[in-house]
Formats: structure tokens, sequence, C-alpha cells
């Protein structure tokens, strides 16, 4: 791996606006920073709006089942242009919770268990990644497996580990790094 001199940061903007998983947001937090530390990416997951000029990606976990937006009934995650770098990533909350084994219509009406919570943390967390794999890099295709396989099935969402490529992470660092320069370059009007 090429050393940066300069820290990557990668800020993404937790939105949950029907309250499906709000109490799960710190948990989320620490497993992107434990599947972001190898890449040598910093994660800088928030609540609230970060400042205008910094980029960020937002998460917004939705209730909708895919069918509804055109997609197959078990995606669990979803970027909807690939015409270049994209700025927001969806979570379908109830096929991550379907993939899991657990139901979601129960999840819903109750607080979850704490292994129930901790399964959903790690869950939500590759989905997470995975798309914003999909967000700064569009054109990349899916992988064999690991975290850009074609498919995440229970045990490499709840995996201590999962593997990411080293071209890909390669990759993401590159695509970030160059974001950072766009953004700090004066105009020139």
């Amino acid at each position: 791996m090429t050393p940066f001199a300069a820290s990557l940061v990668l800020t993404l903007q937790w939105c949950d606006p029907h309250r499906l998983f709000e109490h799960g947001r710190a948990g989320i937090e620490n497993e992107l920073i434990r599947t972001f530390e190898p890449l040598q990416v910093t994660v800088r997951f928030t609540k609230g709006v970060p400042p205008e000029e910094e980029r960020r990606i937002q998460v917004v976990l939705v209730r909708s089942e895919p069918v509804e937006w055109g997609l197959p009934p078990n995606t669990m995650g979803a970027v909807l242009s690939q015409s270049g770098p994209q700025t927001q990533v969806y979570v379908f909350f109830s096929s991550v919770a379907r993939v899991l084994g657990y139901r979601p219509e129960v999840l819903r009406k109750r607080w979850p268990t704490p292994r129930e919570e901790r399964d959903l943390n790690r869950a939500f967390a590759r989905v997470i990644a995975h798309e914003v794999m999909h967000a700064v890099l569009p054109s990349r295709p899916h992988a064999e497996g690991g975290l850009t396989g074609w498919t995440l099935d229970r045990s490499s969402l709840l995996a201590s580990r999962i593997e990411i490529d080293s071209v890909l992470a390669e990759e993401l660092r590159f695509a970030l790094l160059r974001q950072l320069t766009v953004r700090s370059t004066p105009s020139s009007n």
C-alpha cells in the first residue's frame, strides 16, 4: 500500500428519517471505522450536516422494499446512478434484517436485543461500505467475493473481518485524494 502524507477522510452523514435504527448509529460508526481502517481511510460518521465545503456521502436508511424502487427483492443497498461519483447511498432496512434471519416487522416494533443490535450494526456497516465503494468508484465492477462481491450473505455480513481487495483499496484512496485535491484547488474566475 502506498503511504499518504495526508489523512484521507471519508465523511458519511447518517439519515434515518423513519427512526428504524436510530439508536444503532454509534455501533454502525464503530464497525465502519474498523472496516475502513486497513484501507488507511478515516471515517467521520455524522448525524448532523457537515460543513458545506466538505464532500460527504449521505447514508439513507429506508423502510420501503427494494421492489418498490424497481430493484430485486433481495437488494440490501443501492446507489441510484453510475454516471459519476455519487453523494447518496440507500440501505434497505427490511432486506438487511431478513438476510440476517430477523423479521423486520418485529424489529420495527421493539428495541432489538443486544445480539440483534450487534448483528445489525455490523451488517449495516458492511452494506454501507459496499455501497460507498459504488458511490466513490462508480465504474468499478463487482468482485468475485469480499466487500465488493456481487452478493453479501449472512456469513459475510457478520464475519469478524471482510476481505477488501488491495487494488480496490488503492483505487478508493486515490479517488478520495483526488476529491480532496479538487476541493482544495481554488477556482479561477
